[in-house]
């Protein structure tokens, strides 16, 4: 049985000029591991790893640089 959980990936970017981000991008991934295994999330698609914050959907917020 695959697991269950899923993380929304929210990507930012910096404003030039200012000290703000903005999102430029988001996308909902689901773990491909098996239900009830050790350690993080992940999605070898998108290369995307997460840790569970206590329920089934978690947010995830990367930044574009570097």
């Amino acid at each position: 049985m695959a697991c269950p959980h899923r993380a929304i990936i929210i990507v930012t970017g910096d404003v030039p000029g200012t000290s703000s981000s903005i999102a430029k991008e988001r996308f909902e991934v689901s773990c491909d591991l098996e239900d009830a295994h050790g350690g993080p999330h992940r999605n070898e698609e998108h290369s995307e790893h997460w840790e569970d914050r206590g329920g089934p959907v978690t947010h995830v917020v990367r930044s574009d640089a570097g």
